[in-house]
């Protein structure tokens, strides 16, 4: 039995290890004629920390909605993803850019699950390295939990981890 990739969903947090995972995987979707989604997740923890600034006056001086600070937020962070997509195009793949907010993990998961990806490609190591010391690697439990394979992506020379 021969299975074939036909979606591909890299995860992508703007770290130079995932920069490489983005690369891998324009070469993998070219290579096998998939469609590619780069999934970029807003920690809900970066979220309820503007709403804890804004709801304390820190970030604005008269009263404005939080809901429109963090879509804004939002809509900000899917222009960055589309902006960035566009400088590292591959002249046969069209990615899809989704930006979600919540923990990375289920989010990654559960795109991984609706969209059907047939193959997870991400960074071994994200942008924080001192949440990995506190609360363990977000890859390792994906690793642990995905539904479908995972490429995992290092930075060449990086044997930490």
């Amino acid at each position: 039995m021969t299975e074939t990739i036909h979606r591909i969903l890299v995860a992508y947090d703007f770290s130079d290890c995932a920069d490489r995972a983005l690369a891998m995987g324009f070469t993998m979707a070219a290579r096998f004629q998939a469609e590619m989604l780069v999934l970029n997740v807003i920690n809900r923890r970066d979220i309820a920390a503007i709403e804890q600034a804004v709801n304390r006056s820190l970030l604005v001086a008269e009263h404005v909605a939080t809901e429109n600070i963090v879509k804004e937020f939002e809509e900000d962070r899917a222009q960055q993803l589309k902006d960035h997509l566009a400088q590292h195009r591959h002249a046969s793949v069209t990615p899809l850019a989704l930006v979600r907010i919540g923990d990375p993990v289920t989010e990654i998961l559960e795109v991984a699950t609706i969209k059907r990806a047939d193959l997870l490609v991400m960074g071994a190591r994200g942008r924080n390295r001192v949440t990995r010391l506190l609360t363990g690697s977000k890859a390792e439990t994906i690793f642990r939990l995905s539904p479908v394979p995972i490429l995992s992506v290092r930075i060449p020379g990086d044997h930490t981890g």
